[in-house]
């Protein structure tokens, strides 16, 4: 009678040693995994949260600076019509008593540019000063340029110059 306690004893330690191993070992797995899914999805929360708080102050920084923000808009050429950059140039040539030639490319966007960018081919003849004055006047352009090239030679009258300029469109 003893003997036959201590085999049901031993089988049902057995079988409850295969219940914890067959059902108990996949289950802690499956709880791992969940609890590591889990801990991903906090992370991201976490994430997307921050990103949130940083979309408003994004937003309170852009009310507050609304009239800065337009400014900088439009020191953009405008890529399919730059007329409001040709009539500056026109003006300030005509200024100098520089004659002018314009000739807009195309816009294009090189790899790393945060931006794409307009060139123009500008020639003309005129004074040595309205010449260097159009130049300068380049510079404080309430456009965002930049002078590639500029040529300038001697030629009857005044000055002949040609000059390669970059800016920045929309």
């Amino acid at each position: 009678m003893k003997r036959a306690l201590f085999i049901i004893l031993i089988v049902d330690v057995a079988a409850l040693l295969v219940f914890v191993f067959a059902l108990g070992l996949p289950l802690t797995r499956a709880i791992r995994r969940q609890a590591q899914s889990f801990a991903d999805q906090r992370r991201e929360f976490e994430r997307l949260q921050d990103l949130k708080a940083e979309l408003r102050k994004f937003t309170v920084f852009a009310e507050q600076n609304a009239s800065g923000i337009a400014a900088v808009q439009d020191a953009f050429i405008d890529s399919s019509t730059p007329l409001a950059f040709m009539k500056f140039l026109e003006r300030n040539a005509a200024a100098g008593a520089v004659k002018l030639v314009v000739t807009p490319g195309l816009a294009k966007k090189e790899n790393k540019a945060a931006h794409a960018s307009l060139e123009f081919q500008i020639t003309g003849t005129g004074p040595y000063r309205g010449v260097m004055g159009m130049l300068k006047s380049m510079e404080r352009a309430p456009f965002a340029v930049s002078l590639l090239s500029v040529s300038i030679q001697r030629a009857e009258g005044g000055v002949r110059f040609s000059a390669a300029i970059k800016g920045l469109v929309r």
